[in-house]
C-alpha cells in the first residue's frame, strides 16, 4: 500500500494531530521510542530530578544526543536506500561491501589517481579507452538499434584479430604465442557470433562492443606505451559515457544527456585541478573524487538489475554475489591497506553532525515524497506487491527494478563517502555487516521482505529505535560498549520484528 497515506487529522485532537500523520505502525514506533527513552531515564545511573538537578545524565547530555543522530544520520543514508529496495520487492546485501569500495576509490582518487593521471602507464591508458569505446558502443545500441548492432558485429572479427594480434606483436612472437593469439580471436568471435544466434540478438552486438573497447584499448596502451593526455580524455570520455548509460536506462531522456555533461565537466576539473596530497585535496579533484564514486555506486545498483533482469537470477544470489566480488575488489585496489584521507575540507562532510544530519533528512524527506506522491513510487508499490500482476498490467518492471537498486547503489556509495570523512580513512574491511543495520531497520519501520508494504518514514523511526536501544544499553549496563552488543541487539530485534509482522499479517 501507498507508503505515505495518512489519515486526516482532523479526526484527532490536536495535540495528537502528529500521532494521526502517522500510520499505525509508525505511530507505535514513536511510542515505542518514548518508552524505550523513558525506561532508560529510570534506569540509567546518574542523577535526576529528584537527585542532583540541573546534572544531565550522559545519555541526555548533548555530546550523546549529537553523537547519537550522527550516527544514526550515517546509517541512515544506507537505510532509506534498502528500504526502497525491499519495497520493490527485492533485497540488497552488498550495501557493506559498496560501503568500503566506494570508500576505497574515493580515497585512491583523491590521493593518486587523479593527481597521477598525467603519467598514465600502457596499462592504464589502455583500460580507460577500451572503456570509452565499449560504453560509446553501448549507447550507439540504445539510441540507434539494428544497423548500428550489425556494424558492431562485423566489425567484431578485424577487432578480435587486432586485439589478439597486438599481443603477439608485442610479445615474444613464439609459435605459443601466435597460437595463444587463435585461441583468443576464435573465442571473441565465437562470443559474439553465438549470442548474436540466441535469443536476444543485442546480446551479440553488447559483447561486440566490448572487443571493439579491447581492440581499441590494446592499441592505445601498446602504441603510446601509456600516454597522460590519452587517459586524461579517455577517463572524462568514459565517465561522461557512462552517466548518459545509466540515464538512457533510467529512461532520463534529455536528462540523461545533460547528467553526462555535468559528470564529464565534474571529471575533467578533477584532473585540471593540479597536485593533491592526503592532507590538502583541491576543490575540483574532490568533487570530482565523489562524483566518480557516486557514479559507480549508481552503475553498481543498475548491474544488479541487469543480474536479476537478464539472467532471472533471484536478487539474494545477485546481490550476494556482489557482496563478496566487490569486497575483494575493494582489497585489490587498496592492496590491503587503509588510505588516509585527512584533508580537512572533506572530512567536515562525514564528521560533522551538522552536516551529515541535515543531509540525510533531505535525502529521506526526497525518497519518502517520491515514494508516496509520484507515480513512480505507487508502481514501486505495485511491484513489490505482486510482480505478475503489475507485468500484466503493463508497468515496466524492468525499469522499475533497475530504479529502485541504482537509488540503493547511490545511497550505498554516498553512505561510503561519509564514512570515509568521518573516520578518515578507508580500508577494505569498512561497512562490514552494514547491510544487516540497514535491512534490521526497514523491517523494524514496517517493510515485508516479501514487498509492497512498508515506508521512508517508518524506516526512520525504526533506526532511530534501533540506535537508541544501542547507545541507551551501553550506558545503562556498566563495562559494555554500544560496540559490543550491537550484533546482539540487531539480531533480537530482526527476529522479534519480523515474527510480530508475520503474526499480525496472518490475523489480517
Amino acid at each position: 500500500m501507498s507508503d505515505e497515506a495518512k489519515p486526516s487529522p482532523d479526526a484527532s485532537p490536536t495535540g495528537l494531530r502528529f500521532l494521526a500523520w502517522l500510520r499505525d505502525s509508525e505511530a507505535g514506533l514513536v511510542g515505542a521510542i518514548l518508552a524505550v527513552v523513558g525506561l532508560i531515564y529510570v534506569v540509567a545511573p546518574g542523577p535526576s530530578f529528584l537527585f542532583e538537578p540541573g546534572t544531565p545524565r550522559a545519555f541526555f547530555t548533548s555530546y550523546n544526543l549529537q553523537t547519537l543522530f550522527h550516527v544514526t544520520a550515517l546509517y541512515g543514508v544506507l537505510a532509506v536506500g534498502v528500504a526502497v529496495v525491499i519495497i520493490a520487492g527485492g533485497i540488497d546485501l552488498s550495501i557493506g561491501a559498496m560501503v568500503a569500495l566506494s570508500a576505497v576509490v574515493a580515497a585512491k582518487l583523491m590521493t593518486s589517481w587523479l593527481p597521477g593521471i598525467g603519467e598514465a602507464g600502457p596499462l592504464t591508458t589502455g583500460i580507460l579507452v577500451a572503456a570509452s569505446v565499449t560504453l560509446i558502443g553501448w549507447i550507439g545500441l540504445t539510441g540507434a538499434g539494428g544497423r548500428w548492432a550489425n556494424i558492431l558485429v562485423i566489425g567484431a572479427i578485424p577487432a578480435a584479430v587486432i586485439a589478439a594480434g597486438v599481443g603477439v606483436v608485442s610479445g615474444p612472437r613464439d609459435p605459443g604465442s601466435f597460437v595463444v593469439a587463435l585461441v583468443e580471436i576464435g573465442l571473441l568471435i565465437t562470443l559474439v557470433l553465438g549470442l548474436r544466434r540466441g535469443a536476444d540478438e543485442q546480446a551479440g552486438a553488447s559483447a561486440a562492443a566490448l572487443v571493439w573497447g579491447l581492440a581499441a584499448g590494446s592499441l592505445a596502451g601498446w602504441g603510446s606505451s601509456g600516454n597522460g593526455s590519452i587517459a586524461s580524455i579517455a577517463l572524462v570520455v568514459a565517465a561522461a559515457s557512462l552517466a548518459i548509460l545509466i540515464g538512457v536506462v533510467l529512461h532520463l531522456r534529455q536528462g540523461a544527456v545533460v547528467f553526462g555533461v555535468l559528470v564529464g565537466a565534474a571529471v575533467l576539473w578533477g584532473i585540471s585541478s593540479g597536485e593533491s596530497s592526503s592532507a590538502n585535496v583541491p576543490i575540483g579533484t574532490l568533487v570530482a573524487s565523489v562524483t566518480l564514486s557516486l557514479l559507480l555506486g549508481l552503475a553498481v545498483g543498475a548491474g544488479h538489475a541487469f543480474l536479476i533482469n537478464a539472467f532471472k537470477l533471484p536478487p539474494f544470489i545477485a546481490t550476494l554475489a556482489t557482496l563478496a566480488g566487490l569486497r575483494s575488489l575493494a582489497m585489490i585496489l587498496s592492496e590491503n591497506r587503509s588510505i588516509t584521507v585527512s584533508d580537512r575540507t572533506f572530512r567536515v562532510l562525514g564528521s560533522e553532525y551538522w552536516v551529515t544530519i541535515p543531509l540525510f533528512l533531505v535525502v529521506a524527506g526526497l525518497l519518502s515524497l517520491m515514494m508516496g506522491k509520484t507515480v513512480l513510487g505507487r508502481h514501486l508499490y505495485a511491484l513489490g506487491g505482486n510482480e505478475s500482476a503489475a507485468r500484466l498490467s503493463g508497468l515496466p518492471t524492468r525499469r522499475l527494478k533497475t530504479v529502485s537498486y541504482a537509488i540503493s547503489g547511490l545511497l550505498a556509495a554516498l553512505g561510503g563517502v561519509l564514512f570515509l570523512g568521518n573516520t578518515g580513512s578507508a580500508n577494505p574491511t569498512m561497512g562490514f555487516a552494514y547491510e544487516l543495520s540497514a535491512i534490521t531497520a526497514a523491517v523494524v519501520g514496517g517493510c515485508s521482505l516479501a514487498g509492497g508494504v512498508g515506508s521512508i518514514r517508518g524506516t526512520v523511526l525504526g533506526l532511530v529505535l534501533i540506535r537508541i536501544v544501542i547507545n541507551g544499553t551501553g550506558l545503562v549496563v556498566e563495562g559494555i560498549e554500544p560496540s559490543q552488543i550491537e550484533g546482539l541487539v540487531l539480531g533480537v530485534v530482526v527476529v522479534l520484528a519480523v515474527g510480530f509482522n508475520q503474526r499480525f499479517r496472518l490475523k489480517q
